[in-house]
């Protein structure tokens, strides 16, 4: 299978979970990144964002599912209202609206809540690292 065959078929299973999840027969991927008919839904959690390993299931996964529950338990409208300008501000508050939702998690749906904590360890152990990195430099 081509990779871009493959990565279609990536993007097709996590759309088709994030819809089953929510509801929400307009949610798909074009080009990576998730839309609701037309319009694109941006991902302001930094945990959660794939742009460099779109290919790889586990991350693309986790991306749907913490992006079901962010469309399910967050009322994007009122968060609007409330995001502070300020970019560090802003990613704080993306940061903790995502974690607060993620929390909300159904019971049933252990898998959900697993594909979660792996993607937030493994986001955590990469910055961890980075940030190591810059004081040895300093």
């Amino acid at each position: 299978m081509s990779g871009v065959r493959q990565q279609r078929q990536v993007e097709e299973l996590c759309a088709a979970t994030l819809r089953a999840l929510t509801g929400d027969g307009e949610l798909h991927f074009r080009g990576r990144l998730l839309h609701r008919g037309e319009r694109p839904l941006r991902t302001w959690a930094p945990h959660l964002r794939v742009e460099a390993e779109a290919k790889s299931f586990p991350a693309l996964r986790a991306h749907a599912d913490g992006m079901a529950l962010r469309l399910l338990h967050s009322d994007a409208e009122l968060h609007r209202g409330y995001c502070p300008p300020d970019p560090v501000e802003r990613l704080v508050f993306e940061l903790l609206e995502q974690l607060r939702v993620e929390t909300l998690a159904p019971d049933s749906l252990p898998g959900l809540a697993a594909n979660l904590q792996r993607r937030f360890a493994a986001w955590s152990r990469r910055f961890h690292t980075a940030c190591r990195g810059r004081r040895q430099r300093c």
